[in-house]
């Protein structure tokens, strides 16, 4: 037969008072939030020189082959999505081009290049409406400098 001791419970440990228990915890999720964030933006920082590269080279099918590998882990960023978006124009996607374009404008409504490039693929789906719709808000738009 087993011998247990019924006055020591293995559970019962000293425990903080219930405001520091909340500000420890608190601390520490502000801490791993903190650092989660921080690793994830140096570890998966969007390198848009290939895609730039392809697309000055003329090859759009292969800047859009590239972008579209990434598009679920990058959609929603407005550097990927232009680029996206460029490519599939360039490829003759226009369909493609304004979902990306459109998620650039969701996250920067004066985004200039998006904005016209929005046009642009509105235009080439016969979509005259909406490409005049784009073109009204662009020209109401500062375009960018360079």
């Amino acid at each position: 037969m087993k011998k247990t001791r019924p006055d020591i419970n293995p559970l019962d440990r000293p425990q903080l008072p219930p405001i520091k228990a909340a500000r420890f915890a608190c601390a520490v999720l502000m801490i791993t939030l903190a650092l989660h964030s921080f690793s994830v933006e140096a570890a998966d920082a969007f390198d848009a020189q290939p895609v730039n590269e392809l697309l000055r080279a003329g090859k759009p099918q292969q800047a859009l082959s590239l972008l579209q590998a990434q598009e679920d882990a990058r959609a929603g960023d407005p550097t990927f999505d232009y680029l996206l978006g460029v490519a599939a124009l360039d490829s003759g996607r226009p369909d493609l081009a304004t979902l990306a374009f459109e998620r650039v404008l969701a996250v920067d409504p004066v985004y200039a290049g998006a904005r016209v490039d929005t046009t642009r693929a509105y235009f080439l789906l016969k979509d005259y409406t909406r490409a005049r719709a784009e073109l009204d808000i662009a020209s109401t738009q500062s375009p960018p400098e360079n």
